[in-house]
């Protein structure tokens, strides 16, 4: 009867992290999406899950600052398996500058269908060959998006694709994508001769430096009000969240082992 008892609790316990780690990680990368205008305006629902994206030696974390020559060659994306065919597409909303938010048409860097289930993107279809951030001068910080879709079967690569009028809503749309499932952005800005940058977290969390001065990325207070209010409540949400989760947990402990 112990014994059993002790399995019982041993399951609601790995059912409750599970749980946990699941919805806090869409709970963040919702939040980051919401807090940079990509959510709604970009796409219209946030990713389910954070996609793993390395630029280089840069681990890309949701809103990173990146140098553009970081990212001068193709990044390497992966993902968990679901043995389906997936569409992974890389845009940058804010040409010919940022509006803060993208609604028009998006430049496309990067667009590769039919991604088998062993999630190679070297052996998906490449409809776009990948075109690395060159964000223009005096044209501010500019969000470079990368999402993951899944498909609903096999996309024909013969239809022509116009570059200059793209749009990853209509796009979705066209071949019934719906929404992406896997997502993540980093910011970049013009790239001058000699440049130093900070590869860091605009909340200020596992910054990485590489020849950092203080010029070259605007310190975390000095960034968009609206995000530094944003990132805040995102971490409050959070933090409730996480805190009811755990007391469901107590609570649904409780009940199975009275």
């Amino acid at each position: 009867m112990e014994d059993a008892r002790d399995s019982e609790e041993g399951l609601v316990l790995a059912i409750s992290y599970f749980i946990c780690i699941g919805l806090n990680s869409a709970d963040t990368i919702k939040n980051k999406f919401d807090a940079y205008n990509i959510t709604g305006w970009v796409v219209s629902v946030a990713p389910i899950k954070e996609l793993a994206v390395q630029c280089g030696s840069v681990k890309v974390t949701p809103g990173i600052v990146l140098k553009p020559s970081k990212a001068e060659n193709p990044p390497n994306v992966t993902w968990d398996t679901d043995h389906s065919l997936h569409t992974l597409v890389m845009i940058d909303p804010d040409v010919p500058a940022p509006d803060g938010y993208g609604w028009g048409p998006q430049f496309l860097h990067w667009l590769v269908v039919n991604i088998p289930e062993n999630n190679s993107v070297a052996n998906g279809d490449t409809v776009s060959h990948y075109y690395p951030p060159t964000p223009p001068d005096n044209s501010g910080e500019h969000r470079y998006i990368l999402l993951v879709y899944k498909q609903n079967g096999t996309i024909s690569t013969r239809n022509p694709l116009y570059d200059d009028d793209f749009n990853v809503n209509n796009y979705s749309k066209k071949y019934e994508l719906g929404s992406p499932v896997l997502g993540n952005f980093f910011l970049a800005s013009y790239e001058k001769e000699g440049d130093s940058y900070e590869y860091s977290q605009n909340d200020d969390s596992q910054n990485v430096t590489t020849h950092a001065t203080q010029t070259d990325v605007a310190p975390t207070d000095q960034r968009e009000p609206e995000t530094q209010g944003s990132a805040k409540s995102s971490q409050l949400i959070n933090l409730f969240v996480t805190t009811l989760l755990f007391l469901l947990h107590f609570l649904f402990s409780f009940a199975i082992l009275r």
